[in-house]
């Protein structure tokens, strides 16, 4: 009988690259004649914000601008800030570029900061950034799906794998009024977060609804400082291929920009624009049965195998906590005059001495305060936090593409120690790597010698052998042995004696 092999061609969702690169910040800031001329520098922060991630004939090309915020007392002894927008652009080598689709994570933290004032109207900016930028590909993988003829037995393994459908980022802008207790005299710094609240799947089209949260810190004409807040709906569309309702679906929702503009200057009503980036993605899970060992009742073989590399959905993340950040100031008569934060991309970690995986991230609060002699400081506190979920594998055998976004923070002192109360929200999904070993070619060579006048062999099997192994070492039938021995598991429960027919 001919040698029968069929083959199929299955998609596997993997990570194709993962490099961290250095990118410089350099930068001279001038302070506009609008604002006080520098007396001290109190704080810096950098934003990353990613305007362009795409991957082309091979090469990764990642597009954008950090935006520096400086925070600083002024000569009227008031904080102030300034900022400066910083292009950049980077272009790798990916690993690998025959993939059928991609979607690039990019994330990273400041390596350090450094910001002088030259003068009192020019600050020096020098410092370095990690970007982390990795590449998912939905990678196609031909795999021998069931073989016949020759005497073959098959062992069939069932496959979980992922596939992987990205939409483009789209940029969308969002207008409305927003009202100030009092006319601003100035506004000092501007903050938004994202709550998704509904996300419907309709003809392989995504609707996306949620609420962009603004907040606006600023100053009115007795120097005070002041919030103004506001809520604005949204709801859009995005198209992503192979999108359907079996699918687990994770949706990325990141301000770029956010500008206020005054409707008239005695007017206490202003409007807000906010421009976010948003991005689907959808993971379709599906079982699969791939050839795994075989062997011929009839023929020596030689087997040729082969590896697929894979990554399975393991948990779709969505977790609202609360983090406290706090200490011991330098002295009790501080008095916290605002307070930031900054929220690190949580990463997989092994828990010590077991075989456990957790989510831990970092929180940085920054108090900025005010001493008796009216100078400005910034306090940080950092603090960690964990995920309640563990999961029971390996961290080296995970996979985070996750983040994490501040949503509110409350503030409290008692004399000198001071807690800031941070509430967070984390999103995205945690995948699990595996490697699996399929038959990729099989050759049936001589035939196997006959056994003479034996037409069965007794075999005492030990409780866990798997009875295509031991038909295997025999070249009998695995239906036979099964039948003879009235038992319906593939490995063996018990110790038992087993009848060996031998195939003519």
């Amino acid at each position: 009988m001919e040698l029968k092999v069929f083959k199929d061609t299955v998609t596997t969702a993997g990570l194709v690259t993962n490099t961290q690169q250095e990118l410089p910040i350099e930068t001279e800031v001038l302070i506009p004649d609008y604002l006080p001329e520098v007396f001290k520098i109190v704080k810096n922060f950098v934003h990353l914000v990613v305007l362009q991630k795409q991957v082309i004939s091979g090469k990764l090309l990642v597009e954008g601008y950090f935006r520096v915020e400086i925070f600083y007392q002024g000569e009227d002894q008031l904080l102030c800030m300034t900022e400066q927008k910083i292009p950049f652009s980077k272009q790798i080598e990916i690993a690998q570029s025959e993939f059928s689709q991609s979607y690039v994570d990019v994330s990273g933290d400041v390596q350090y900061i450094n910001c002088r004032a030259v003068n009192q109207r020019r600050i020096d900016v020098r410092g370095a950034y990690n970007l982390n930028l990795k590449v998912y590909a939905s990678i196609q993988q031909e795999v021998v799906t069931s073989i016949s003829g020759m005497g073959l037995e098959q062992k069939l393994k069932p496959v979980h794998t992922s596939r992987v459908s990205v939409s483009a980022d789209k940029l969308f802008t969002l207008e409305d009024e927003i009202l100030f207790e009092s006319v601003p005299k100035s506004i000092l710094h501007t903050s938004s977060n994202v709550l998704v609240d509904e996300v419907k799947i309709v003809s392989s089209k995504a609707v996306v609804r949620g609420v962009v949260h603004v907040n606006v810190l600023y100053r009115n004409d007795d120097s005070s400082l002041h919030r103004a807040e506001k809520d604005i709906s949204f709801n859009q569309i995005i198209e992503v291929s192979d999108l359907s309702e079996g699918c687990e679906c994770q949706v990325t929702v990141n301000p770029t920009g956010c500008t206020i503009s005054s409707q008239g200057n005695e007017h206490p009503e202003y409007s807000v624009s906010i421009a976010c980036m948003i991005n689907v993605k959808s993971i379709n899970s599906q079982e699969v049965l791939l050839v795994c060992d075989t062997f011929s009742t009839k023929y020596d073989t030689q087997l040729y195998m082969q590896n697929i590399f894979n990554e399975i959905l393991l948990d779709n993340i969505s977790s609202n906590m609360q983090v406290h950040a706090g200490g011991t100031l330098p002295d009790e008569d501080l008095k916290i005059i605002e307070c930031f934060a900054t929220c690190y991309p949580p990463e997989v970690v092994q828990l010590e001495n077991e075989p456990l995986s957790k989510i831990q991230g970092k929180v940085v609060a920054h108090l900025i305060c005010m001493d008796a002699l009216g100078e400005i400081e910034c306090y940080d506190k950092p603090c960690e936090y964990v995920l309640p979920k563990k999961y029971d594998i390996c961290a080296q055998e995970l996979d985070a593409s996750l983040s994490v976004q501040c949503t509110n923070i409350n503030i409290s002192k008692n004399k000198a120690e001071a807690v800031a109360e941070i509430s967070i929200s984390v999103t995205g999904v945690l995948m699990q790597k595996n490697e699996i070993q399929v038959l990729q070619q099989v050759e049936c060579l001589e035939e196997v010698e006959t056994q003479g006048d034996v037409a069965i062999r007794i075999y005492y099997a030990q409780a866990g052998e798997s009875v295509f192994d031991i038909a295997k070492k025999y070249h009998a039938s695995p239906v036979s042995i099964a039948t003879l021995a009235g038992i319906d598991t593939e490995k063996l429960i018990n110790n038992q004696r087993l009848l060996i027919p031998f195939s003519q």
